[in-house]
């Protein structure tokens, strides 16, 4: 299944009129926040209302932080529905990115969501990122550790014992060199979603990429998932490395 960050489904949106956002949250959910447009189908139902999406070219799901709407593409590719993607934390991820969202009024179902107003202030906005960094940091009691690291506070953390490294990049890239005892998990392969979220959610984690971009979705995945203890290496391997730091191959 391919994950899709909030801000990546949001440019689709825009540029593609084939797609769909499909908000598998409960109408409770929904009529207190939702991204203007989606389209409401509760997990629930969605077996039996997959017929309404068949004229789409790609379908966007989205839930509260993505666990009920990966279940929801996964029931979605089996249908062989095209175009299937999980949108990456769900509306908190929405959120998160800055994007807009709708509060308030009734749902319309697949027609979309009336009599809302889209709240674009920027105090509005940053108040709804506030919350929800607060609901998804406040997981496991971890508010208060730093999301990103440099290099060498990176160094000093998985020198702990019972740090787990992981390394996101892809196994050619991780072959070229990688940071001694990490773990390889390619943010690319089509189960990386399903692969996170076998791993122990109570382990603490540190994650790396190339630059800090995939590392840096993969910890907002992780935290979606309820990881409760995961920093990312800013500016990926590359710092690392700018800073003479090893690797091994």
């Amino acid at each position: 299944m391919k994950i899709i960050t909030p801000f990546e489904a949001s440019e689709l949106i825009r540029k593609d009129g084939g797609v769909a956002l499909i908000d598998v949250r409960t109408p409770a959910e929904v009529a207190e926040v939702s991204v203007p447009g989606a389209i409401l189908i509760p997990l629930d139902q969605l077996a039996s209302r997959l017929h309404e999406l068949a004229g789409y070219s790609t379908l966007l799901f989205m839930c509260r932080s993505g666990g009920r709407s990966a279940s929801a593409a996964a029931l979605a590719e089996s249908a062989k529905l095209p175009g299937v993607m999980n949108v990456m934390g769900g509306i908190i991820g929405w959120i998160s990115a800055g994007l807009p969202v709708a509060r308030g009024g009734s749902e319309r179902g697949i027609s979309g969501f009336a009599n809302k107003k889209v709240l674009m202030s920027g105090g509005i906005v940053l108040g709804g990122i506030f919350l929800a960094l607060l609901i998804v940091l406040g997981r496991g009691g971890a508010s208060s550790t730093l999301l990103h690291v440099p290099p060498a506070q990176f160094a000093e953390r998985i020198q702990e014992p019972g740090i787990l490294l992981l390394d996101v990049r892809t196994p050619d890239e991780y072959a070229g060199g990688h940071i001694a005892g990490a773990t390889n998990i390619d943010f690319y392969d089509p189960n990386f979603q399903e692969k996170i979220s076998t791993l122990d959610k109570t382990a603490t984690y540190e994650v790396y990429c190339h630059t800090g971009n995939r590392s840096g979705k993969t910890l907002s995945l992780m935290r979606s998932l309820g990881f409760a203890h995961v920093q990312d290496m800013s500016g990926g391997i590359l710092s690392w490395l700018r800073e003479g730091r090893p690797v091994v191959k």
